[in-house]
Protein backbone atom coordinates (compact mmCIF):
# COMPACT_ATOMS: atom_id res chain seq x y z
CA UNK A 1 0.00 0.00 0.00
CA UNK A 2 1.15 3.23 -1.07
CA UNK A 3 2.59 5.49 2.43
CA UNK A 4 2.42 8.49 0.27
CA UNK A 5 0.39 10.52 -2.44
CA UNK A 6 0.71 9.21 -5.83
CA UNK A 7 1.67 11.80 -8.54
CA UNK A 8 -0.54 12.02 -11.98
CA UNK A 9 1.99 11.55 -14.92
CA UNK A 10 0.44 13.01 -18.23
CA UNK A 11 1.62 11.15 -21.61
CA UNK A 12 5.06 10.85 -22.95
CA UNK A 13 4.23 10.60 -26.63
CA UNK A 14 1.48 12.58 -26.67
CA UNK A 15 0.71 14.71 -23.38
CA UNK A 16 -2.77 13.44 -22.94
CA UNK A 17 -3.53 13.06 -19.41
CA UNK A 18 -7.08 10.77 -19.76
CA UNK A 19 -6.15 6.98 -19.29
CA UNK A 20 -8.30 3.86 -19.16
CA UNK A 21 -7.44 1.37 -16.57
CA UNK A 22 -5.64 -2.03 -17.57
CA UNK A 23 -3.97 -3.00 -14.32
CA UNK A 24 -3.41 -2.79 -11.04
CA UNK A 25 -0.28 -3.97 -9.18
CA UNK A 26 0.71 -3.69 -5.58
CA UNK A 27 -1.72 -1.08 -5.22
CA UNK A 28 -0.65 1.12 -8.08
CA UNK A 29 -2.57 1.71 -11.03
CA UNK A 30 -1.44 0.70 -15.09
CA UNK A 31 -3.31 2.57 -17.63
CA UNK A 32 -3.55 3.17 -21.06
CA UNK A 33 -3.65 6.57 -22.82
CA UNK A 34 -6.79 7.48 -24.38
CA UNK A 35 -5.05 9.11 -27.62
CA UNK A 36 -1.97 7.42 -28.49
CA UNK A 37 -2.48 3.92 -26.55
CA UNK A 38 0.85 3.90 -24.56
CA UNK A 39 0.58 2.25 -21.31
CA UNK A 40 2.53 3.37 -18.23
CA UNK A 41 2.37 3.54 -14.43
CA UNK A 42 -0.28 6.51 -13.39
CA UNK A 43 -0.47 8.25 -11.02
CA UNK A 44 2.85 6.63 -9.81
CA UNK A 45 5.15 6.74 -6.36
CA UNK A 46 6.95 10.35 -6.06
CA UNK A 47 10.49 10.00 -7.96
CA UNK A 48 11.86 9.70 -4.76
CA UNK A 49 10.26 6.70 -3.57
CA UNK A 50 10.94 5.06 -6.78
CA UNK A 51 14.70 6.02 -6.54
CA UNK A 52 14.99 4.41 -2.92
CA UNK A 53 14.11 1.13 -4.74
CA UNK A 54 18.10 1.34 -6.18
CA UNK A 55 19.45 1.04 -2.92
CA UNK A 56 22.85 -0.09 -2.00
CA UNK A 57 21.42 -3.39 -0.61
CA UNK A 58 19.59 -4.16 -3.57
CA UNK A 59 22.23 -3.22 -5.86
CA UNK A 60 25.25 -5.80 -3.36
CA UNK A 61 22.22 -8.61 -3.14
CA UNK A 62 19.94 -8.60 -5.98
CA UNK A 63 21.00 -6.85 -9.25
CA UNK A 64 24.27 -8.47 -9.01
CA UNK A 65 23.90 -11.55 -8.07
CA UNK A 66 21.14 -11.89 -11.12
CA UNK A 67 24.07 -11.00 -13.58
CA UNK A 68 26.48 -13.96 -11.96
CA UNK A 69 28.96 -11.92 -9.63
CA UNK A 70 28.89 -13.41 -6.58
CA UNK A 71 31.38 -11.37 -3.71
CA UNK A 72 32.63 -8.72 -6.87
CA UNK A 73 34.04 -11.74 -8.40
CA UNK A 74 33.42 -11.19 -12.35
CA UNK A 75 34.74 -13.87 -14.99
CA UNK A 76 35.23 -11.84 -18.10
CA UNK A 77 34.98 -14.80 -19.95
CA UNK A 78 31.30 -15.08 -18.72
CA UNK A 79 30.78 -11.50 -19.84
CA UNK A 80 32.27 -12.36 -23.46
CA UNK A 81 29.64 -15.30 -24.16
CA UNK A 82 26.67 -13.35 -22.54
CA UNK A 83 26.89 -10.46 -24.60
CA UNK A 84 28.47 -12.06 -27.80
CA UNK A 85 25.17 -12.25 -29.62
CA UNK A 86 24.24 -8.31 -29.18
CA UNK A 87 27.75 -7.53 -30.61
CA UNK A 88 26.61 -10.10 -34.00
CA UNK A 89 23.32 -7.78 -33.89
CA UNK A 90 25.32 -4.45 -33.99
CA UNK A 91 27.58 -5.61 -36.27
CA UNK A 92 24.63 -7.27 -38.41
CA UNK A 93 22.90 -4.14 -38.41
CA UNK A 94 25.14 -1.60 -38.93
CA UNK A 95 24.16 0.77 -41.71
CA UNK A 96 27.17 1.36 -44.11
CA UNK A 97 29.36 4.80 -43.05
CA UNK A 98 29.59 3.71 -39.52
CA UNK A 99 32.50 2.34 -37.49
CA UNK A 100 31.86 -1.49 -35.81
CA UNK A 101 33.99 -1.31 -33.71
CA UNK A 102 33.91 2.16 -32.91
CA UNK A 103 32.61 4.71 -30.41
CA UNK A 104 29.55 3.32 -27.78
CA UNK A 105 27.17 5.08 -25.10
CA UNK A 106 25.21 3.46 -22.95
CA UNK A 107 23.08 5.28 -21.12
CA UNK A 108 21.56 3.23 -18.27
CA UNK A 109 24.88 1.24 -17.70
CA UNK A 110 24.58 -0.73 -14.41
CA UNK A 111 27.27 -2.78 -13.07
CA UNK A 112 29.18 -2.22 -16.78
CA UNK A 113 29.16 -5.39 -17.66
CA UNK A 114 27.35 -5.05 -21.00
CA UNK A 115 30.10 -2.07 -21.76
CA UNK A 116 32.77 -4.54 -20.76
CA UNK A 117 32.09 -7.25 -23.54
CA UNK A 118 32.42 -4.20 -26.05
CA UNK A 119 35.67 -2.63 -24.37
CA UNK A 120 36.80 -6.18 -24.80
CA UNK A 121 36.30 -6.63 -28.59
CA UNK A 122 37.95 -3.00 -29.21
CA UNK A 123 34.93 -0.82 -28.85
CA UNK A 124 35.43 2.79 -27.50
CA UNK A 125 33.12 2.90 -24.68
CA UNK A 126 31.72 5.51 -22.11
CA UNK A 127 28.43 4.68 -19.78
CA UNK A 128 26.60 6.64 -18.12
CA UNK A 129 24.44 5.74 -14.54
CA UNK A 130 22.71 7.51 -12.12
CA UNK A 131 23.28 4.92 -9.17
CA UNK A 132 26.45 5.41 -7.38
CA UNK A 133 26.74 2.08 -6.61
CA UNK A 134 26.40 0.33 -9.90
CA UNK A 135 28.77 3.32 -11.20
CA UNK A 136 31.46 2.84 -8.79
CA UNK A 137 31.85 -0.81 -9.58
CA UNK A 138 32.02 -0.25 -13.40
CA UNK A 139 35.02 1.92 -12.65
CA UNK A 140 36.72 0.25 -9.53
CA UNK A 141 36.32 -3.34 -10.62
CA UNK A 142 36.14 -3.11 -14.54
CA UNK A 143 38.10 -0.14 -15.22
CA UNK A 144 35.35 1.86 -17.58
CA UNK A 145 34.40 5.45 -18.24
CA UNK A 146 31.11 5.75 -16.28
CA UNK A 147 29.83 8.91 -15.35
CA UNK A 148 27.15 9.27 -12.78
CA UNK A 149 24.81 11.25 -14.41
CA UNK A 150 21.59 11.39 -16.39
CA UNK A 151 22.31 10.98 -20.10
CA UNK A 152 20.39 14.78 -20.47
CA UNK A 153 23.34 16.03 -18.67
CA UNK A 154 26.26 14.12 -20.13
CA UNK A 155 29.14 16.62 -20.88
CA UNK A 156 29.95 15.26 -24.72
CA UNK A 157 29.66 16.73 -28.10
CA UNK A 158 26.90 15.73 -30.19
CA UNK A 159 26.85 13.42 -33.00
CA UNK A 160 29.74 11.63 -31.05
CA UNK A 161 28.87 8.11 -31.08
CA UNK A 162 28.45 5.28 -33.74
CA UNK A 163 25.95 3.60 -31.07
CA UNK A 164 24.05 4.39 -28.40
CA UNK A 165 22.39 1.49 -26.26
CA UNK A 166 19.97 1.19 -23.65
CA UNK A 167 19.59 -2.44 -22.53
CA UNK A 168 16.23 -2.53 -20.76
CA UNK A 169 16.33 1.20 -19.25
CA UNK A 170 13.61 2.81 -21.29
CA UNK A 171 10.71 1.51 -19.49
CA UNK A 172 12.34 2.61 -16.11
CA UNK A 173 13.33 6.26 -17.32
CA UNK A 174 10.88 8.86 -15.67
CA UNK A 175 10.66 10.88 -19.42
CA UNK A 176 11.10 8.07 -22.21
CA UNK A 177 10.51 10.81 -24.83
CA UNK A 178 13.31 12.93 -24.00
CA UNK A 179 15.87 10.00 -23.15
CA UNK A 180 15.35 8.66 -26.41
CA UNK A 181 15.75 12.42 -27.88
CA UNK A 182 19.05 12.50 -26.21
CA UNK A 183 20.33 9.55 -27.51
CA UNK A 184 19.81 10.77 -31.30
CA UNK A 185 21.62 14.12 -30.20
CA UNK A 186 24.51 12.05 -29.31
CA UNK A 187 24.44 9.83 -32.45
CA UNK A 188 26.67 9.87 -35.72
CA UNK A 189 24.51 10.84 -38.84
CA UNK A 190 23.09 7.28 -39.21
CA UNK A 191 24.41 5.86 -36.44
CA UNK A 192 22.22 3.28 -34.24
CA UNK A 193 20.28 2.97 -31.72
CA UNK A 194 19.83 -0.09 -29.65
CA UNK A 195 17.03 -0.80 -27.40
CA UNK A 196 15.92 -3.42 -25.67
CA UNK A 197 12.69 -3.73 -23.47
CA UNK A 198 9.74 -6.05 -22.84
CA UNK A 199 6.87 -5.89 -25.07
CA UNK A 200 3.66 -5.61 -24.00
CA UNK A 201 2.06 -7.73 -26.43
CA UNK A 202 4.09 -10.89 -25.90
CA UNK A 203 2.49 -13.99 -25.61
CA UNK A 204 3.70 -14.68 -22.06
CA UNK A 205 1.69 -11.71 -21.10
CA UNK A 206 -1.26 -12.83 -21.94
CA UNK A 207 -0.17 -16.55 -20.48
CA UNK A 208 0.54 -15.47 -17.31
CA UNK A 209 -1.75 -12.13 -16.79
CA UNK A 210 -1.81 -9.94 -14.05
CA UNK A 211 1.49 -11.92 -12.60
CA UNK A 212 3.62 -11.55 -15.33
CA UNK A 213 6.71 -9.59 -13.39
CA UNK A 214 7.13 -7.54 -15.97
CA UNK A 215 3.73 -5.74 -14.75
CA UNK A 216 5.68 -3.72 -11.32
CA UNK A 217 4.23 -0.18 -11.37
CA UNK A 218 6.90 1.14 -8.56
CA UNK A 219 9.96 0.18 -11.48
CA UNK A 220 8.72 -0.30 -14.63
CA UNK A 221 7.32 2.88 -15.54
CA UNK A 222 6.21 2.46 -19.33
CA UNK A 223 5.27 -0.68 -21.36
CA UNK A 224 5.40 -0.54 -25.13
CA UNK A 225 4.59 -2.57 -28.16
CA UNK A 226 5.81 -1.79 -31.51
CA UNK A 227 3.15 0.13 -32.77
CA UNK A 228 4.00 2.53 -29.61
CA UNK A 229 7.75 2.05 -29.38
CA UNK A 230 7.84 2.97 -33.48
CA UNK A 231 5.88 6.37 -32.47
CA UNK A 232 8.17 7.12 -29.80
CA UNK A 233 11.19 6.45 -32.01
CA UNK A 234 9.48 8.68 -34.70
CA UNK A 235 8.85 11.33 -32.28
CA UNK A 236 12.71 11.69 -31.42
CA UNK A 237 13.54 11.75 -35.59
CA UNK A 238 14.87 7.95 -35.80
CA UNK A 239 14.07 8.01 -39.55
CA UNK A 240 13.51 3.67 -39.29
CA UNK A 241 13.70 0.91 -36.55
CA UNK A 242 13.60 -2.45 -37.07
CA UNK A 243 12.42 -5.02 -34.36
CA UNK A 244 13.93 -8.21 -33.39
CA UNK A 245 11.80 -10.70 -32.17
CA UNK A 246 13.09 -14.20 -32.28
CA UNK A 247 16.58 -13.15 -30.85
CA UNK A 248 19.70 -15.12 -31.29
CA UNK A 249 20.67 -14.30 -27.96
CA UNK A 250 17.70 -15.91 -26.40
CA UNK A 251 16.05 -19.40 -27.04
CA UNK A 252 12.35 -20.13 -26.57
CA UNK A 253 12.82 -21.08 -23.00
CA UNK A 254 14.26 -17.95 -22.44
CA UNK A 255 12.04 -15.71 -24.51
CA UNK A 256 8.81 -17.49 -22.68
CA UNK A 257 10.20 -17.56 -19.74
CA UNK A 258 7.55 -18.58 -17.50
CA UNK A 259 9.29 -18.18 -13.80
CA UNK A 260 9.17 -14.25 -14.75
CA UNK A 261 6.03 -14.41 -12.73
CA UNK A 262 4.75 -13.04 -9.11
CA UNK A 263 2.39 -16.17 -9.24
CA UNK A 264 4.93 -19.22 -9.46
CA UNK A 265 2.61 -21.78 -7.87
CA UNK A 266 -0.72 -20.96 -9.81
CA UNK A 267 -2.31 -22.69 -12.29
CA UNK A 268 -1.20 -20.52 -15.20
CA UNK A 269 2.18 -20.55 -14.48
CA UNK A 270 2.39 -24.36 -14.75
CA UNK A 271 -0.02 -24.88 -17.81
CA UNK A 272 2.75 -21.91 -19.26
CA UNK A 273 5.26 -24.01 -18.40
CA UNK A 274 4.62 -26.79 -19.98
CA UNK A 275 3.77 -25.26 -22.58
CA UNK A 276 6.25 -23.34 -22.96
CA UNK A 277 9.15 -26.19 -22.35
CA UNK A 278 7.29 -28.63 -25.29
CA UNK A 279 6.98 -25.93 -28.25
CA UNK A 280 10.95 -25.86 -28.39
CA UNK A 281 12.17 -26.13 -32.09
CA UNK A 282 14.02 -29.74 -32.36
CA UNK A 283 16.81 -28.18 -33.83
CA UNK A 284 17.91 -26.60 -30.44
CA UNK A 285 17.44 -29.74 -29.40
CA UNK A 286 19.77 -33.12 -29.55
CA UNK A 287 19.38 -36.40 -28.03
CA UNK A 288 22.43 -38.83 -28.82
CA UNK A 289 21.92 -42.58 -28.28
CA UNK A 290 24.61 -44.43 -27.17
CA UNK A 291 24.83 -48.66 -26.38
CA UNK A 292 24.99 -47.79 -22.58
CA UNK A 293 24.25 -43.99 -21.85
CA UNK A 294 22.31 -41.06 -23.89
CA UNK A 295 22.98 -37.27 -23.72
CA UNK A 296 20.42 -34.63 -23.61
CA UNK A 297 22.41 -31.04 -25.41
CA UNK A 298 19.89 -28.37 -25.32
CA UNK A 299 21.30 -25.39 -27.10
CA UNK A 300 18.47 -22.74 -25.68
CA UNK A 301 19.14 -23.46 -22.12
CA UNK A 302 23.29 -24.44 -22.93
CA UNK A 303 23.00 -27.55 -21.10
CA UNK A 304 24.15 -31.19 -21.49
CA UNK A 305 22.93 -33.90 -19.29
CA UNK A 306 24.11 -37.46 -19.38
CA UNK A 307 21.42 -39.76 -18.86
CA UNK A 308 23.66 -43.13 -17.54
CA UNK A 309 22.46 -46.26 -18.06
CA UNK A 310 18.92 -45.69 -19.09
CA UNK A 311 16.26 -48.25 -18.27
CA UNK A 312 13.35 -48.98 -21.04
CA UNK A 313 10.45 -51.08 -20.46
CA UNK A 314 10.19 -52.67 -23.37
CA UNK A 315 11.19 -53.19 -26.93
CA UNK A 316 9.13 -50.80 -28.06
CA UNK A 317 10.42 -48.60 -25.48
CA UNK A 318 14.13 -48.87 -27.08
CA UNK A 319 12.59 -47.94 -30.72
CA UNK A 320 10.15 -45.39 -29.90
CA UNK A 321 10.98 -43.74 -26.16
CA UNK A 322 8.02 -41.36 -26.82
CA UNK A 323 5.68 -44.02 -26.92
CA UNK A 324 6.80 -45.76 -23.70
CA UNK A 325 6.69 -41.89 -21.79
CA UNK A 326 3.10 -41.53 -23.10
CA UNK A 327 1.58 -44.57 -22.03
CA UNK A 328 3.75 -43.88 -18.33
CA UNK A 329 2.00 -40.93 -17.90
CA UNK A 330 -1.66 -42.47 -18.89
CA UNK A 331 -1.11 -45.33 -16.65
CA UNK A 332 -0.32 -42.55 -14.19
CA UNK A 333 -3.16 -40.01 -15.16
CA UNK A 334 -4.52 -39.22 -11.98
CA UNK A 335 -1.25 -38.68 -10.41
CA UNK A 336 0.21 -36.53 -13.19
CA UNK A 337 -3.09 -34.00 -12.97
CA UNK A 338 -2.63 -33.86 -9.22
CA UNK A 339 1.29 -32.86 -9.61
CA UNK A 340 -0.16 -30.66 -12.85
CA UNK A 341 -2.73 -28.77 -10.08
CA UNK A 342 -0.11 -28.47 -7.51
CA UNK A 343 2.27 -27.15 -9.72
CA UNK A 344 4.70 -29.99 -9.66
CA UNK A 345 4.59 -31.43 -13.12
CA UNK A 346 8.76 -31.41 -13.95
CA UNK A 347 9.60 -31.30 -10.36
CA UNK A 348 10.19 -35.07 -8.97
CA UNK A 349 11.73 -36.33 -12.37
CA UNK A 350 14.00 -33.60 -12.10
CA UNK A 351 14.51 -33.94 -8.11
CA UNK A 352 14.93 -37.90 -8.47
CA UNK A 353 17.84 -37.35 -11.79
CA UNK A 354 19.74 -34.81 -9.18
CA UNK A 355 19.52 -36.06 -5.88
CA UNK A 356 20.84 -39.53 -7.53
CA UNK A 357 23.85 -37.71 -9.29
CA UNK A 358 24.78 -35.96 -5.68
CA UNK A 359 24.72 -39.23 -4.03
CA UNK A 360 27.16 -41.10 -6.91
CA UNK A 361 29.69 -38.21 -6.79
CA UNK A 362 29.66 -38.99 -2.88
CA UNK A 363 29.40 -42.76 -2.85
CA UNK A 364 31.42 -43.87 -6.39
CA UNK A 365 33.38 -40.92 -6.90
CA UNK A 366 31.24 -39.77 -9.59
CA UNK A 367 31.69 -35.92 -11.39
CA UNK A 368 29.47 -33.62 -9.53
CA UNK A 369 26.03 -32.97 -11.54
CA UNK A 370 26.51 -29.18 -10.25
CA UNK A 371 30.16 -27.69 -10.08
CA UNK A 372 30.96 -25.82 -6.67
CA UNK A 373 31.14 -22.63 -8.55
CA UNK A 374 27.37 -22.81 -9.31
CA UNK A 375 26.49 -24.13 -5.84
CA UNK A 376 28.01 -21.10 -4.46
CA UNK A 377 25.33 -18.72 -6.60
CA UNK A 378 22.84 -20.45 -5.99
CA UNK A 379 23.85 -20.66 -2.30
CA UNK A 380 24.46 -16.54 -2.18
CA UNK A 381 20.79 -15.94 -3.85
CA UNK A 382 19.00 -18.66 -1.04
CA UNK A 383 20.76 -16.85 1.91
CA UNK A 384 19.15 -13.66 0.49
CA UNK A 385 15.54 -15.07 0.14
CA UNK A 386 15.94 -16.59 3.43
CA UNK A 387 17.45 -13.18 5.23
CA UNK A 388 14.32 -11.14 3.11
CA UNK A 389 12.00 -14.02 5.06
CA UNK A 390 10.06 -11.87 7.93
CA UNK A 391 10.94 -13.69 11.24
CA UNK A 392 8.36 -16.31 12.11
CA UNK A 393 7.33 -17.14 8.35
CA UNK A 394 5.34 -14.88 5.89
CA UNK A 395 5.53 -14.23 2.83
CA UNK A 396 8.92 -12.45 0.48
CA UNK A 397 8.84 -8.91 0.03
Amino acid sequence: MPSEPLVEIPCALCGEGATRPRYVKFDLPIAECDRCGLVRATPRCSPERIAARYSREYFLHEYLPSLGVIDGHVDEHFIDARYAPWIRLIAAHTPAGVSAPGRLLEIGSGAGLFLKAFTRQGWDTLGVEVNDDAAQFARERLHLDVRSTYAEDLDAPPSSFDVVAMMDVIEHVPNPSETVATARRFLKPGGLLLMQTPNLDAFSRTALGEPWAVLSPAEHLYYFTEKTMTALLEKAGFGSSTFVWSFAGFGPAETMNARYTHAPASWRTSAYATFSADIQPPGHFLRVYGTKNIIHADFNMRTVVVEAAPRFPSSIGRVLPAFSEAWGYLREAGKNVKDFANSEFHYFAGMKTLVSAFYDSILNDAPLPVSYRDMNRVSAMMDEIFRQVPQGGGQLS
